[in-house]
């Protein structure tokens, strides 16, 4: 589990959402959320309709989030907030009106110590999603979210610039680089999932394990190993895209050695729920 899927799981979990941001719900433009719904075949429309189906509790839950923001409901500004960068992560469906949106709700709706808040307004600051982008502000609010930490263990600053070789750069370099692997992390953990199709071997693969390292200056990655449920090859060309929507901005292209910067990532990916509302 990633760790941001790892601070959201109670949130998330409550409403199935990881199958709900599969299923497109949460991720509808609000203005034609009405209209996506009247374009449903039958059994679509009737599942949507059902009290039962977990579905339509996600549909209400969205709904209702949606008036009550418009009332100037801060915890529902959050939800949103929460939901939508979710949504850009896994798809990157949102325009830029509602990115804008989504980082300004959950700087209104933030709770005292929010990690999810400013974890997820970490990730707007690195990608540049509705705020300018900055992977030292990234890092500020990263830092802040990990040193309360308690239950869910992360990579310090100290252990990454220990494993980066990174003794000796700049502070700010050093800080871009964290913020920049975590953010890369995190996008990789979300993203890659939304492309299964297109490196798993078998459909009916249920998991994928991938050692790879990125290097910077410019943005590359190679995949070290995976078992035999992904095409490498294949999984190294999606890999490429995802690697190359990370900013690379103030991130140093040497370490503190003097040679090419080269970041690990460790990945299990698991298949995705199917899109029952696919079009």
């Amino acid at each position: 589990m990633s760790r941001i899927a790892a601070l959201l799981v109670a949130t998330l979990l409550a409403l199935a959402a990881s199958d709900a941001v599969a299923g497109g719900i949460f991720c509808r433009d609000p203005a034609t959320l009405s209209a996506w719904k009247q374009s449903l075949n039958g059994g679509q429309r009737r599942r949507l309709d059902n009290p039962r189906d977990i579905h339509h509790a996600v549909l209400v839950a969205y709904e209702g989030n949606l008036a009550s923001a418009a009332q100037g409901k801060l915890q529902s500004k959050r939800q949103l907030g929460i939901w939508w960068t979710l949504c850009q992560m896994v798809e990157g469906s949102l325009g830029d009106d509602r990115l804008h949106m989504a980082a300004d709700y959950l700087r209104e709706g933030a709770e005292e110590n929010d990690r999810q808040g400013n974890t997820l307004l970490a990730i707007h600051a690195a990608m540049g999603w509705g705020l300018s982008q900055s992977h030292l502000q990234a890092f500020e609010l990263l830092d802040a979210v990990r040193s309360q930490a308690r239950i869910i263990t992360f990579t310090t600053f100290d252990e990454f610039k220990a494993q980066a070789s990174l003794e000796g750069l700049p502070e700010a370099e050093q800080q871009s680089a964290y913020a920049y692997n975590e953010t890369l992390a995190e996008l990789l953990a979300q993203r890659l999932p939304h492309h299964w199709q297109e490196f798993a071997r078998r459909r009916s693969a249920e998991e994928v394990n991938i050692r790879l390292t990125v290097h910077t200056c410019p943005a590359t990655v190679e995949v070290l190993s995976t078992n035999d449920t992904a095409d490498a090859g294949k999984l190294t060309t999606v890999l490429q895209r995802v690697v190359e929507l990370v900013p690379q901005v103030g991130v140093p292209c040497r370490d503190g050695r003097g040679l090419p910067l080269v970041l690990p990532q460790d990945l299990s990916l698991w298949r995705p729920e199917k899109d029952p509302f696919a079009q």
